[in-house]
């Protein structure tokens, strides 16, 4: 009677076990995916880099309890400071590739979590006092085999494996996002110059034909128009001889050419 009874125990102890665990599951899926469709939200819409820079950074530092972060986006062979969330002081405002935790994580492209900061790792302010993290997790956005940003999260604690994953499973989206912006951007400001150089190249022209005096006629010698010089040269307006035969402006022994 006592084995049936110990035998029940067992079976009831591990179905506890069991549904725990299908609980635990669930929750953490659910956690993952509302995590996901709410950055999905906060990555749509027209927005500058520092503004997406920002959405994404105090999205995923409140999502993953993070005291700090940061976002570096990769231009120009740089990686280029875009935010900063919690940390007051001087930061570095690039780092290259290969240098630095950001310039290696951006190297290796894949996910890399510290425990142990650099001496002269940035601090988290509270009421406490300042204190390092304990953990910092640096993950590069990569799309298409290339780092487009890297993100850099600190907290107290450790990063829980759900946590982690998000991070992972967010990295694609989070680098399509940002290299769109960074795309219109770079667009934006080629179409800029693209106006600029339209623009100097309208001026040499005028310059060209005020240094000039020139008239225009039509088959018929009726006068269609004149630069400034020309106008000037002769002392007329432009209304005083559009219009009119070429034959005003030469001397009445050659108008008979008419």
């Amino acid at each position: 009677m006592e084995n049936k009874t110990d035998d029940l125990s067992v079976a009831l102890q591990q179905m506890q076990n069991n549904l725990k665990k299908v609980s635990e599951e669930h929750s953490e899926r659910t956690w993952l995916q509302t995590g996901k469709n709410s950055l999905d939200e906060k990555l749509r819409g027209d927005k500058t880099l520092p503004e997406l820079s920002k959405e994404i950074v105090d999205f995923l530092a409140a999502y993953t309890v993070a005291q700090i972060g940061t976002v570096y986006v990769f231009e120009d062979d740089v990686l280029n400071l875009q935010y900063a969330y919690g940390i007051k002081g001087q930061l570095n405002n690039l780092f290259r590739l290969g240098e630095g935790l950001v310039g290696q994580v951006a190297l290796k492209k894949s996910l890399n979590v510290f425990n142990k900061m650099p001496k002269n790792y940035f601090k988290i302010e509270s009421s406490l006092g300042k204190e390092k993290p304990d953990t910092i997790a640096i993950l590069p956005a990569v799309f298409d085999n290339k780092t487009i940003a890297v993100i850099e999260l600190g907290k107290f604690g450790d990063f829980s494996p759900i946590q982690l994953k998000l991070l992972e499973e967010s990295s694609e989206s989070i680098a399509v996002s940002i290299n769109t912006v960074v795309g219109k951007k770079n667009l934006k400001t080629l179409n800029e110059q693209l106006k600029g150089k339209e623009q100097q190249l309208s001026n040499q022209i005028n310059a060209i034909n005020k240094s000039n005096a020139s008239i225009e006629f039509d088959l018929n010698g009726t006068i269609l128009g004149a630069n400034e010089n020309f106008l000037n040269l002769l002392g007329y307006t432009e209304n005083e001889i559009v219009g009119k035969h070429h034959s005003i402006l030469v001397e009445k022994g050659y108008a008979a050419t008419k």
